[in-house]
């Protein structure tokens, strides 16, 4: 409890820039703690913080989002599957920040959006394509992308999109890409 409380003593004196959780300086204290306890030290500064300096909308435990610290950047990786269609900078695949590229024109008419690694690799050319690695729940984070908003999805694939959604066919059934044999893929491509 005295780390806790030590922890909650820094956090309240801090006044400068935002920090990354790991910046958090308490002698004697490291971030498996901040990371182990965030849940006793999310109620201790809710208690001891001005309202100003809590986010109600984070959730509890997001110690980083509910109190004002740094975040960890999110990123996309994408490649083409136009060999003759290179990215900008001539890269055939690229990591960037979210932030970096959400504003972009469309990189090309047609996107793929897959959440397993190996797939995203697998995938074989495709003209004016392109894939997007979105890693399962983190898919959210796309939605910041504009150019993405512009890019061609078929009327089916917009029906499917809905009646998963919507539970058309069960609460919370998914599509499992692991489970879509890889010759239908590259026939459909």
């Amino acid at each position: 409890m005295v780390n806790a409380l030590a922890v909650v003593a820094w956090v309240s004196a801090y006044n400068a820039d935002p920090v990354y959780l790991r910046q958090v300086d308490v002698p004697g204290v490291d971030t498996k703690f901040l990371e182990t306890n965030r849940s006793l030290l999310s109620d201790l500064l809710t208690e001891v913080l001005a309202p100003a300096r809590i986010d109600e909308t984070a959730i509890r435990t997001d110690l980083a989002a509910r109190f004002g610290f740094r975040r960890k950047p999110d990123y996309v990786r994408f490649r083409t599957l136009d060999p003759s269609r290179p990215l900008p900078g001539g890269f055939l695949e690229v990591m960037a920040r979210v932030d970096a590229v959400a504003g972009l024109g469309a990189l090309a008419p047609r996107v793929l959006v897959v959440e397993n690694e190996i797939t995203y690799l697998a995938l074989p050319d495709s003209v004016a394509a392109i894939a997007v690695l979105g890693s399962g729940f983190g898919l959210g984070r796309l939605a910041r992308i504009d150019w993405l908003h512009e890019v061609e999805l078929s009327e089916p694939e917009l029906r499917l999109y809905a009646d998963l959604r919507a539970d058309t066919f069960g609460p919370s059934v998914r599509l499992e890409q692991e489970r879509i044999g890889f010759h239908l893929i590259s026939q459909a491509l």
